[in-house]
């Protein structure tokens, strides 16, 4: 099986455990009896079913959908925060305990210790329990600073009053470290009790996070190409560019942007070295917008290589794709009651396959980052193989729609969908009624693919359903996926037409029946030996008969003959796809659970290849044409993970002396970052001239460890008198640290086909220490070891 389906099947094969997993434990542990309220059908609806149903609507962890139905406490087909409050209620009725945690946060999006983040990516709280019905959220309980100063920003708390979002009025600096804080002093819950934000009981407790901005700082000789097209080809069947498209980089629009010629084609330079984010801005093309046909305005993740200017935009092809909004497509929503949006007829008549689909919108959930409610969405179909990128290699969308609108991006809840039941690409074979699937989404804050949740196939198997709490997010590109694992076609599953269970090297079968690749002529030459010459035998000499009486190497009276090995001949097969981002992303999250890590994963793209050779059994012998044979495939993978192996919490200190005022807040412990990366090698040799015939392996796994002693504090003191008052800031940060590398490489022994070798190496140690206060900074580093 090529490594690319493995990983594919891996991947699909995760899915199927996060989905059908929670599923089978359902099952076992059911109750003969269900019970309102208990979603891990333990016999008791109690403060563990509270959690699981938040944690469903916040879509960090999705119920069952057998269980979705217990969860519906107040019986109106829906699952709200309503659910939440009847089921505590219900709770308290039977168990007046008092044994109810507060309210605190359970999620900071970013992620404290997050790096990368987009500089227009709003911050999110999300809460273990509803809010109070009246609460007004302001920049007093809710804000975000940088160098000891806070940022413009807007609050906005959701309807159901379970999250809280940060809208930031102005770009994050680049390359910056963001602290953001959550108080909830005088804030309460919906049974009037007050707030806990940092989960530690207390209710004057600040709960805060961290998180670092990617640098959009351009980079002189870096730049990136492509070309933009519509979605849809003209009759002829012919690319349509796209003239006027205007593409920005995020954060620095003044000064790098661009827009398309008229054949499509755009230079963007200089840019950020790294990943970055840009605008893509389809508007101007028609000048129609918003109330005639117009093609969107997206945003994307891209990256550069420092030093080069012709980086593919996406890192693929530099080929981008735009749909075409229709203006009947759009359809006001209302701020009173469900919207339901569908295709318009006439998109139904240029594609019949989505008929049925149909976006359920809540009353007043639309709205924009600047608080504006209502407006106008829209459905349109993408063909998957036309995005504006391409789909993460492993991800196979059956069918891809977009959700546009006329200026708003952001939806207060989650917003059902319902998706025709399309045959999957692979196996050609629509899911069964009840079958599972996966809702995903296109987050422009990450820049990536992302699962949204569960969705099931209604009973007549003709749509699929988000399971109740589940839906879209916010406005853009989405599609369903089985997670499956696909097939198709027989023979051996090497994707070759032989049996032979190992994948042709690039060149394919000659038709000659050996199922073996021929190549041409090794050495360069016009003749079919293996030699350097032009004639036709085997010897080194420039002449064109096969005696030897004008060779040197044998006897004027004997005849012999030469065997000569060929040269090795390298051929690069196809690349390995990448494992799904969205997948990568949901292991992200997984690891960042883990109190105290923060990760960030990536997977290299691999790649297969192989080698040919002409060989000798002996010299005295004829040379075999390609009796040694080798293919390889590898891929790898990497992360960048930071731990806080020990520490307090964070010290917050709060005093008023009346004319004096301070707050002090110091971070301590000690930090390990870890850099790995593991790259794998797989393969099988064949050497007719040795009688080898071995599959192999190789193994690389090294190690970047940096543990960091840290110690950071920041203050903010005010001195006042009456009305007057002045207020100051101050930072200090102290930190040791030393770097360790370790690599590892284990393999059989490729050139015997037996045995295992390996080695464990040491780089360095190195130590270092950095001081810095009052913008003042020190560093000295020394090497230990070697």
């Amino acid at each position: 099986m090529p490594f690319s389906s493995v990983l594919r099947n891996l991947h699909k094969a995760r899915l199927l455990v996060a989905f059908f997993a929670p599923l089978l434990l359902a099952s076992a542990t059911k109750a003969e009896d269900p019970i309102l309220g208990d979603l891990n059908t333990d016999g008791v609806a109690n403060v563990q079913d509270v959690a699981l149903m938040v944690s469903h609507l916040q879509g960090i962890a999705f119920l069952p959908a057998e269980v979705t139905s217990l969860a519906d406490v107040n019986k109106d087909g829906l699952l709200t925060s309503t659910d939440v409050e009847d089921l505590v209620r219900l709770i308290l009725e039977r168990e007046p305990t008092g044994a109810l945690a507060l309210a605190q946060i359970i999620q900071f999006s970013p992620a404290n210790g997050e790096f990368k983040v987009s500089p227009t990516r709003e911050t999110i709280v999300r809460f273990s329990m509803p809010l109070k019905e009246d609460t007004v959220l302001t920049n007093d309980h809710f804000y975000a600073t940088f160098a000891g100063k806070r940022l413009l920003t807007r609050v906005e708390l959701s309807s159901d009053r379970l999250k809280a979002t940060l809208f930031y009025l102005d770009y994050l600096p680049s390359g910056a470290r963001i602290r953001v804080t959550f108080n909830g002093v005088g804030l309460q819950d919906f049974l009037g009790r007050p707030i806990a934000p940092n989960g530690n009981g207390s209710t004057t407790a600040l709960a805060r996070a961290d998180f670092e901005t990617l640098s959009y700082t351009p980079v002189v000789n870096t730049g990136v190409v492509g070309t933009v097209y519509a979605s849809k080809k003209n009759e002829q069947g012919q690319n349509v560019p796209l003239q006027g498209v205007v593409i920005e980089v995020v954060g620095d629009e003044e000064n790098t942007r661009t827009t398309t010629d008229a054949s499509g084609k755009f230079e963007l330079s200089p840019v950020p070295a790294g990943r970055f984010f840009v605008n893509i801005d389809g508007r101007p093309v028609t000048g129609g917008f918003p109330n005639s046909g117009y093609y969107p305005f997206i945003g994307k993740a891209w990256s550069a290589v420092a030093g080069k200017t012709d980086n593919p935009a996406g890192g693929g092809s530099g080929i981008i794709y735009l749909p075409y909004i229709q203006p009947e497509a759009l359809v006001t929503v209302s701020t009173t009651e469900e919207t339901k949006i569908e295709p318009s007829a006439s998109l139904l008549q240029e594609s019949p396959e989505l008929a049925g689909t149909e976006l359920r919108v809540p009353a007043n959930s639309l709205f924009a980052n600047d608080g504006t409610r209502g407006g106008r969405v829209g459905i349109a179909p993408v063909a998957p193989d036309r995005l504006p990128e391409a789909l993460p290699p492993g991800l196979n969308l059956p069918l891809v729609i977009t959700i546009q609108t006329d200026g708003a991006t952001n939806f207060d809840v989650p917003v059902p969908i319902r998706l025709p039941n399309t045959p999957d690409p692979e196996t050609g074979e629509k899911l069964a009624p009840g079958e599972r699937s996966a809702l995903w989404s296109f987050d422009h804050d990450v820049g990536e693919w992302e699962i949204a949740g569960p969705m099931q196939v209604t009973s007549d198997g003709m749509f699929l359903e988000t399971i109740p709490g589940v839906g879209v997010r916010q406005p853009g590109w989405h599609g369903q996926d089985p997670g499956s694992s696909g097939g198709g076609g027989g023979g051996d599953g090497d994707g070759d037409d032989d049996a032979d269970d190992f994948t042709d090297l690039p060149g394919g079968d000659d038709d000659d029946g050996d199922d073996n690749s021929d190549l041409p002529d090794s050495d360069g030459d016009s003749d079919s030996d293996s030699d350097t010459d032009s004639d036709s035998d085997t010897d080194e000499d420039s002449d064109t008969d096969e005696d030897a009486d004008e060779d040197e190497d044998c006897a004027e009276d004997e005849e012999c003959e030469d065997c000569e090995e060929g040269a090795v001949v390298s051929l690069s097969g196809p690349e390995v796809g990448k494992v799904p981002s969205g997948a990568i992303k949901k292991f992200e999250n997984l690891l960042n659970r883990i109190p105290r890590v923060r990760a960030e994963v990536a997977v290299a793209v691999g790649a297969s290849g192989g080698e040919m050779q002409d060989c000798c059994p002996d010299k005295d012998s004829e040379p075999i044409t390609n009796g040694r044979k080798k293919a390889e495939t590898k891929a790898e993978l990497s992360a960048v993970i930071r731990v806080k192996i020990w520490g307090p919490p964070l010290i917050h200190f709060q005093a008023d002396f009346k004319v004096l005022i301070a707050e002090i807040v110091i971070d301590a412990g000690v930090n390990l970052n870890v850099n790995p990366s593991v790259g794998v090698s797989v393969g099988f040799e064949l050497n007719d001239c040795t009688g080898k015939n071995c599959g192999f392996y190789e193994f690389a796994m090294n190690l970047n460890l940096k543990p960091e002693v840290l110690v950071e504090a920041l203050a903010e003191a005010c001195i006042g008198y009456g009305r007057w008052a002045a207020c100051g800031d101050f930072e200090f940060s102290f930190s040791v640290s030393g770097p360790l590398f370790i690599a590892f490489k284990g393999f059989t022994n490729v050139d015997s086909c037996k045995g295992v070798t390996g080695n464990i190496g040491l780089d360095k140690i190195q130590f270092g220490i950095e001081f810095s206060a009052l913008g003042v900074g020190v560093a000295y580093k020394y090497q230990i070891y070697p």
